[in-house]
């Protein structure tokens, strides 16, 4: 029997206060509606889709899902913003969108708990000697403390500074610049 999926759209306004959500194929509901709906969904055995929306604007931000795997929009919203494998020094196609911090250990399944990853390296994290924490932007630690983040690349047409760690010192320095700084660094 198939899963029954509803997309709830969350303004910030109906979590915090009285504003409605808006519930795909029915129309608006009533804030506290909305919030009993996300609390008790699991009694309903379907999947909720949480689509959070900017204050204001109405702009789509973000989405999780209730469901252990990434569902369809949710995969593609990652496979979009991640493009290659995000464990550091691979740059494979995406093969598995997964959690960056495990389901079974309480991560959520959303797209700041997400990474895109090619088969292997996503088999690899689970090996005990390696961690992966953060957000989009991950971290992935081995047992002897060696550290890589990796950050998903820019969008076309944004820019972002371009960061890089000096190691060796008695502590790690991290700087940042702009990224035109950069390229006229590079033309000289």
């Amino acid at each position: 029997m198939p899963v029954v999926a509803v997309n709830l759209l969350v303004p910030i306004e109906s979590l915090t206060g009285d504003a409605p959500a808006d519930l795909e194929g029915f129309g608006p509901i009533p804030a506290d509606l909305a919030r009993q709906f996300l609390a008790d969904h699991d009694t309903a055995g379907g999947v909720i889709r949480r689509v959070f929306t900017a204050p204001g604007t109405g702009e789509l931000i973000s989405m999780d899902s209730r469901a252990r795997r990434y569902p369809g929009l949710l995969a593609a919203f990652v496979r979009l913003r991640d493009r290659t494998c995000r464990t550091p020094f691979c740059d494979e196609p995406i093969e598995h969108i997964d959690h960056i911090q495990r389901h079974a250990d309480g991560g959520a399944t959303s797209v700041s708990n997400a990474g895109g990853g090619c088969a292997r390296c996503n088999y690899t994290k689970e090996h005990p000697d390696l961690t992966i924490t953060g957000d989009a932007d991950q971290r992935t630690t081995t047992t002897r403390g060696l550290s890589e983040t990796s950050t998903p690349p820019s969008p076309p047409g944004a820019e972002r500074p371009v960061a890089f760690t000096i190691r060796g010192l008695s502590k790690p320095v991290t700087i940042r610049l702009p990224r035109e700084a950069v390229l006229a660094g590079d033309r000289r």
